[in-house]
């Protein structure tokens, strides 16, 4: 297990699968100025997360939806707590609703841009427990029902072309909802608006009356 300190104590797990690469995450953290230790299996994690003293893990992993939920099932199921982030090489909005579901704090597709991993990290690390990161809505916007059908759909996973098929509209007219809920629940992008009502449970108190 190799480390890099920071100034603060910060410290991330890091978990690269066989097929990643063990550099990439690790460079941008570091970089950062985080303390970050290696784990180069997933049955060591428990115990890095001991011995690093580790308030996160971010995991990079190679493989379908399954393998993420696969890892955040062990790690809770063992009694890990820390919050986990996932980075994928397909990680669509299905999947990112599935790890979400399953318990990940944030969810990156590669290549995942450093700030906003950073970002990521920092921020679960200021906040450790409960591990669902805790967003607030500022206002409290009212959708309307249509973006209430939207988001519905969303939080179930489903991508654009099948809420255009369900909802009988056009994909263009879908991702323009979609852009009206990240910008009135003043997320950044999708992954965190399902975070965000996976977390709060607060469907159904914003739609219109």
């Amino acid at each position: 297990m190799s480390s890099s300190r920071s100034a603060d104590g910060s410290s991330v797990l890091l978990y690269v699968d066989r097929s990643g690469n063990h550099h990439e995450l690790f460079d941008i953290l570091s970089g950062a100025g985080l303390l970050v230790a290696r784990c180069d299996e997933p049955s060591g994690l428990q115990v890095g997360v001991r011995n690093a003293q580790a308030g996160c893990i971010v995991a990079d992993l190679a493989g379908e939806a399954g393998s993420a939920v696969d890892l955040l099932a062990r790690l809770r199921s063992g009694g890990c707590t820390v919050p986990i982030i996932i980075v994928m090489e397909r990680a669509d909005i299905p999947t990112a609703v599935r790890a979400l579901r399953h318990g990940a704090a944030d969810v990156f597709k590669k290549p995942v841009a450093p700030e906003d991993l950073v970002r990521a990290v920092v921020g679960v690390l200021g906040v450790r427990r409960p591990y669902v990161n805790k967003m607030q809505f500022r206002g409290r916007p009212r959708l309307t029902h249509r973006e209430g059908e939207v988001l519905s759909h969303l939080t179930s996973g489903k991508n654009t072309k099948e809420i255009a098929r369900i909802l009988g509209l056009s994909a263009r007219t879908v991702e323009t909802y979609r852009s009206n809920l990240i910008r009135k629940l003043a997320v950044r992008n999708t992954t965190e608006l399902v975070r965000l009502v996976i977390s709060r449970e607060v469907l159904q108190p914003l739609f219109q009356r």
